[in-house]
């Protein structure tokens, strides 16, 4: 695996169904540089796997709070 793979890990607040959570994980896949997004909607947390080269956390992060969602960077 290459060094600018990276995996993200954000706590989700405010996600009220998984239709929502089926949403955030279209939005974030269809981002030049995400390689896959995952929601646990039972947990709240999205797991995202990127391309560190293409696209940063803080981008990542800015994504999901435009889709109306409190949240925060768990530590890896």
């Amino acid at each position: 695996m290459s060094d600018t793979i990276k995996t993200i890990t954000f706590q989700l607040e405010g996600i009220t169904c998984s239709g929502c959570a089926e949403d955030i994980q279209t939005v974030l896949r269809e981002k030049e540089g995400v390689l896959d997004a995952a929601v646990d909607y039972a947990e709240g947390k999205i797991n995202i796997r990127y391309d560190a080269d293409l696209i940063d956390q803080k981008k990542l992060f800015l994504t999901v709070r435009k889709l109306g969602f409190k949240t925060t960077m768990l530590p890896g």
